[in-house]
């Protein structure tokens, strides 16, 4: 089990289906819709309903314990927040890469033009190295 400082959205607690999401996605490095957590997770928690998986992602999400990746034609994908990394989405293949890019001057903005900088993410996309040797090469 994961112990944190989890900060919630006012009135939400920590349940049972909460730290199983997050223990999951902390041990499982990867990136996962709603739909991949809920079949994998009904094995611990049988009475997991998918509409209680999508409730407690957008907690975590907000709490900052979880990211949200969004990319055209792919559901909404999650991944615990273990470190800062950029993605890399190829638009052939539709996957999705954590991509450990050099720390940046980026990651040390924090005010541009009078703007409050709380973070800074980079999403890359175009077609992967797989992509490009297994069809364009």
């Amino acid at each position: 089990m994961i112990k944190q400082n989890i900060k919630l959205p006012p009135g939400k607690r920590l349940t049972e289906a909460k730290q199983t999401i997050v223990d999951f996605l902390y041990n499982n490095k990867g990136h996962y819709t709603a739909e991949q957590l809920h079949k994998t997770l009904q094995e611990l928690l049988p009475n997991l309903g998918l509409a209680t998986i999508y409730r407690n992602l957008n907690d975590l999400v907000y709490s900052g314990i979880l990211n949200q990746l969004s990319y055209p034609g792919l559901p909404l994908q999650y991944e615990y927040s273990h470190s800062k990394h950029a993605h890399f989405y190829c638009e052939y293949c539709r996957k999705i890469y954590d991509l450990n890019i050099p720390s940046s001057n980026l990651d040390n903005i924090k005010q541009w033009e009078g703007h409050y900088i709380k973070g800074v993410n980079v999403e890359l996309q175009g077609i992967c190295k797989n992509c490009v040797n297994n069809y364009f090469g």
